[in-house]
């Protein structure tokens, strides 16, 4: 009886919590979204991105390198194309049986490698290109931040 109680006093804290942490993740992946589909616009209608071009802050010194493409694909398509993956696993995880079950870990892996390659992407910046992409630096924080949100839910899931 007692057990019951306290499940019962933890269920309705803990769902509201899990409730708030999806719809920030889902609110995360629009502007994410929206971020790198205007990048990858821009970058495949042959457009300049509007951005400053005060010292070391230069759009179009970044979308102009070596480092702007992947086998030929932009990477800001590459971003567009993770970031459609994390929303359709967040909304699939609600929905879905198997992806209730492994939406977590598989979330955490998308986010793990998107930042590792942002990082990349930002050491590639500063060291050796010696420009940043304000809209690229955006990208970057906003995949941060969905990384350690799945950090922590990958900690509870491991946990439970």
């Amino acid at each position: 009886m007692e057990t019951a109680n306290i499940q019962t006093a933890e269920t309705p804290q803990s769902s509201g919590f899990r409730l708030r942490l999806f719809h920030v993740q889902v609110l995360i992946e629009i502007v994410a979204l929206c971020v790198t589909g205007w990048m990858f616009y821009n970058k495949i209608a042959g457009q300049p991105l509007q951005c400053s071009e005060i010292g070391i802050i230069n759009c179009s010194v970044v979308e102009s390198s070596a480092w702007s493409r992947v086998l030929g694909f932009p990477t800001s398509g590459l971003g567009f194309i993770a970031h459609v993956i994390i929303l359709s696993l967040l909304l699939l995880e609600r929905r879905v049986s198997f992806f209730q079950q492994y939406a977590v870990p598989m979330l955490f892996g998308v986010t793990l490698f998107s930042v590792l390659y942002h990082f990349y992407l930002i050491y590639i910046s500063l060291f050796v290109i010696k420009a940043i992409c304000l809209w690229c630096m955006t990208a970057a924080t906003l995949m941060t931040i969905q990384f350690g949100i799945n950090s922590v839910r990958l900690r509870r899931y491991l946990a439970a």
